[in-house]
């Protein structure tokens, strides 16, 4: 089934075998498509690349930059990413437990916020934890530890005076 416009351009095309629908701009490009076996919906920019993917079918939504690269996914199973210009995972939103992971760009995972237990941890270039913030107030470093209504000097072994109320 094909529908044009009033200057016999292809306005909408509807595959009847596959269930394919497309529908195009004045100049005859693919702005929307669903395929229709497949439960995938897609909006094109007008340079012909993919901007959104929405499938149906494995419950995910991935949206694209201008060159065509994902930038930013929901999963299947709830989870939120964010991605680089390399494409590169930098932010991950668990979906299950509500963690929030922060990634470099070597890809190691260099903070996580536990939502659940409330407290968050920050890794060094090698992904060992330098840093704990806990939700009771304790923070903990990579030498000492730090408790709630305590001062101490010479956390980490600088001569710094560090008080948690």
């Amino acid at each position: 089934l094909y529908l044009k416009d009033a200057s016999e351009k292809t306005r909408v095309k509807l595959q009847g075998s596959t269930g394919n629908l497309y529908l195009r701009d004045a100049s005859g490009k693919n702005r929307v498509a669903l395929g229709g076996s497949s439960g995938i919906f897609y909006l094109i920019d007008k340079s012909g690349k993919t901007r959104v993917t929405l499938d149906g079918s494995k419950g995910k939504l991935d949206l694209a930059d201008s060159s065509g690269k994902n930038r930013v996914a929901l999963g299947s199973s709830g989870n939120f990413y964010l991605y680089d210009s390399s494409g590169k995972n930098r932010v991950r939103l668990d979906g299950s437990n509500g963690n929030l992971y922060v990634y470099d760009r070597s890809g190691k995972n260099r903070m996580l916020f536990n939502a659940d237990n409330g407290y968050l941890h920050l890794k060094d270039a090698s992904a060992k934890t330098r840093l704990e913030l806990y939700g009771s107030g304790n923070i903990v470093g990579a030498h000492a530890a730090v408790n709630s209504g305590e001062a101490r000097k010479g956390v980490n072994k600088h001569s710094h005076t560090v008080t948690v109320k």
